[in-house]
């Protein structure tokens, strides 16, 4: 059990930045490479402030706390921010304007424009839009998908009747020089 004067820090690492670390993780299968720098940091002056009950570590540790969850954080967000554009590319704008009737495309880029705005300002209010986002992609996805596979079989329908003419218009005028 930690001391009193460590209590509000590691509830702050094992409340905030621990689930971060876990989402970020699980997102990417991969660690937050920034963390190596301040999670050793931080850890050395709770050992200090241990060691020499001096305060002064404890406001040392919880800066490179402050610094790791805002490493992670910027990591996460920019993770989720690959995710909404990989969402957007997979699907022409057409497709996803006819979800719901295009509530569901307006809804999305006035969410997309503010995280934007807000990202490095308020990078809280970023990751709560981001998570909205994230779930109006999933409550949708099901409706994109077919969606865009309908949009893709036009798109193949159209080719293929394409090929199929220059391919008639290749054998007739092969005949035309044979004759």
């Amino acid at each position: 059990m930690p001391s009193p004067e460590l209590q509000a820090l590691y509830n702050k690492y094992h409340g905030v930045l621990k689930p971060m670390i876990a989402e970020y993780e699980s997102r990417n299968e991969d660690f937050v490479t920034p963390l190596l720098e301040d999670l050793p940091d931080m850890f050395d002056h709770v050992a200090l402030y241990e060691n020499t009950l001096d305060k002064s570590h404890i406001a040392g540790a919880m800066k490179h706390l402050d610094n790791a969850i805002d490493a992670v954080r910027t990591c996460l967000l920019g993770s989720m921010m690959e995710d909404v554009e990989k969402f957007r590319s997979r699907f022409p704008e057409e497709v996803l304007m006819a979800i719901k009737e295009g509530h569901f495309y307006g809804k999305f880029i006035s969410l997309e424009t503010k995280v934007r705005e807000c990202k490095d300002s308020d990078p809280e209010r970023a990751y709560d839009i981001l998570k909205e986002m994230e779930g109006m992609m999933m409550s949708v996805h099901g409706a994109s998908l077919s969606m865009g596979l309908l949009f893709d079989n036009r798109l193949i329908v159209i080719g293929k009747w394409v090929i199929t003419i220059l391919i008639a218009l290749i054998v007739n005028w092969i005949i035309l020089k044979l004759i």
